[in-house]
């Protein structure tokens, strides 16, 4: 028997595994969380981070980012940039609660 997929764009996310919150926001296409939403603890959200400070910086400074990593932004501000009801929580997201807006900006 065929095992059931959620499907995120065009890749189908198996059962079982979560959507990273990076993917979940929109900022990339694919990737699955291993850390079990402790992105605190997670190398790829550090990593992610460590992109989206370096752009907002150089954007601070009144320059545009370069390379194939300049049209980066955090999740949060990924999120922001949604209509009003599709601005849900991290903890919405994660499944962790019912759909829910942010009251705490993400």
């Amino acid at each position: 028997m065929k095992e059931a997929k959620k499907m995120s764009g065009f890749k189908a996310v198996p059962n079982g595994e979560e959507k990273c919150i990076w993917m979940e926001a929109g900022v990339i296409d694919y990737k699955l969380c291993n850390q079990y939403y402790n992105c605190s603890a997670c190398p790829f959200d550090k990593a992610m981070k460590q992109t989206t400070d370096k752009n907002a910086a150089a954007r601070r400074q009144g320059l545009e980012p370069t390379g194939k990593k300049a049209h980066i932004i955090s999740w949060q501000e990924k999120m922001k940039k949604r209509p009003g009801l599709q601005r849900e929580c991290r903890h919405a997201l994660t499944g962790r609660t019912t759909s829910r807006l942010c009251p705490h900006e993400f």
